[in-house]
């Protein structure tokens, strides 16, 4: 596999062995064993990180990004080759599940994902009839979607559905026909006004965690979901999956290591089973974390609060978005914005940043990451209008060209308060981060939501991105 990967990018850039030899610093005839097969690439190939970094100063031509995103699957190929060279050594080392997450993808799925929520679905399952028992991959995906049928026929007044699961995920994400038929199946149930707990496994890769969050943004963006992790160092040996609907129906299954071909998946409709499974589950939950708290326009006052509470860390502040904060709005600007919405909280929450950046001191530092100002832009939405009561706001010229001269005037005359010009900020979101605090995925369009995320590892990746950028 990695030999056809090799010769794949070596002909779409006109890379000759020798010369790729002398960039990775190894003999061009090992490049050339390599490339035919001869030779398996290492279990740890010192040369690939120069061999991925060749490669992604040399994609730079459309047809040849067109191919490698073809190749990869994936929308965009990255502007930047820090971005690109992790692309291309993931996709070497065969971890293509991981190639369109990390803080990237995470920050694409929030974008398209929270527009796109499950609640969109609503098509017919056509199920097979119940078993007791399923076994390996397949029978999880037939006992789960059981699961689901059996909620939605029980008649049972919403509840909130228990999920937890440290096995391999493969069963549902490696399959898209399975996946489509999932989601039509849950977004029935959670239409039918039922919520959900679920426990994530964070005992593994950063980039797996993010992936998995990533997956589940769009049942995230409903509201309707509680995520939660347990914070303590599994050995992975013996694995254990738990979906339950209380007094109603489960799912239960195990498995060890990585291996679930052929492994025991259980439907159980005993209501006396199904409680002593709750239990079981309350004692992982009572050692567990919140994740991250998610909310909507209808929690856009505890939304604020929370985003207050954070933001008085004594520490650096990072902010990346396609436009200034209030911040370094003038005052004038947010009376005008507060005059034609009166309704709006646009000038109070002015006042509260206000306030907060005058607390700022030389001790810690405030950056927002922007792209370069373009005065001459009009009709310039104002971020997170619906979280403070002025949906649809805009700029007016006047207000737009006032609002970036200022911002760069506080860049100027504050030490503390600091800009950074960037290319490839997300569309229509801020992200927020303060190292070993916390961090906010903020859809600043309708309809707006945030996340505040405080899972230590998940906080220091949203650093990390923002530093490189």
């Amino acid at each position: 596999m990695f030999a056809q990967k090799l010769d794949y990018i070596m002909n779409l850039t006109g890379t000759r062995a020798n010369i790729l030899g002398a960039a990775c610093h190894v003999d061009s005839s090992h490049i050339s064993r390599l490339r035919n097969g001869a030779r398996k690439l290492p279990r740890n190939p010192g040369f690939l990180d120069d061999m991925s970094a060749y490669f992604a100063s040399h994609i730079s031509i459309g047809y040849q990004q067109d191919a490698m995103c073809k190749e990869l699957n994936i929308s965009k190929w990255p502007q930047d080759e820090q971005s690109a060279e992790s692309l291309i050594k993931n996709w070497f080392l065969g971890n293509e599940d991981n190639i369109r997450y990390g803080i990237p993808g995470l920050l694409d799925s929030f974008g398209t994902g929270a527009a796109r929520s499950v609640l969109d679905n609503d098509e017919e399952l056509v199920l097979s009839k119940t078993k007791r028992y399923y076994y390996g991959p397949s029978g999880k995906r037939e006992a789960v979607l059981q699961f689901f049928d059996h909620i939605l026929k029980s008649n049972k007044a919403p509840m909130t559905l228990l999920l937890f699961s440290d096995e391999d995920m493969a069963w549902l994400y490696n399959d898209p026909f399975f996946a489509a038929r999932w989601a039509k199946a849950f977004t029935k149930v959670l239409r039918a006004g039922n919520k959900v707990k679920i426990i994530h496994n964070l005992g593994r890769d950063i980039n797996e965690l993010l992936e998995a969050v990533a997956k589940w943004i769009p049942v995230y963006s409903t509201g309707m979901i509680e995520p939660y992790y347990y914070p303590k160092l599994r050995d992975g040996l013996l694995q254990r999956t738990l979906f339950i609907a209380p007094s109603c129906a489960a799912v239960v299954s195990g498995s060890v290591g990585m291996n679930t071909e052929g492994m025991l998946n259980e439907f159980i409709t005993d209501p006396k089973a199904v409680n002593a499974l709750v239990k079981e589950y309350e004692e992982i939950f009572d050692r567990s974390k919140k994740l991250m708290e998610i909310y909507g326009s209808q929690r856009s006052g505890e939304f604020w609060n929370a985003h207050k509470e954070l933001s008085s860390v004594d520490a650096d502040i990072m902010l990346m978005g396609k436009v200034p904060t209030l911040i370094t709005m003038p005052q004038w600007v947010a009376r005008s914005m507060q005059d034609r919405a009166p309704q709006s909280s646009i000038y109070a929450y002015w006042t509260m940043f206000r306030d907060f950046f005058e607390s700022l001191s030389s001790k810690k530092t405030y950056t927002e990451i922007l792209p370069k100002p373009d005065i001459s832009k009009v009709n310039v939405p104002l971020p997170c209008a619906g979280l403070i009561g002025a949906a649809g706001m805009t700029y007016t010229p006047e207000e737009w060209k006032a609002h970036i001269e200022n911002s760069e005037l506080y860049a100027k005359t504050f030490k503390y308060y600091k800009q950074v010009q960037a290319e490839n900020i997300p569309d229509n979101m801020y992200v927020i981060a303060s190292e070993d605090h916390y961090a906010f995925m903020i859809k600043t369009t309708a309809p707006e939501i945030a996340f505040a995320i405080t899972e230590s590892r998940m906080v220091s990746a949203f650093c990390e991105f923002m530093q490189r950028t």
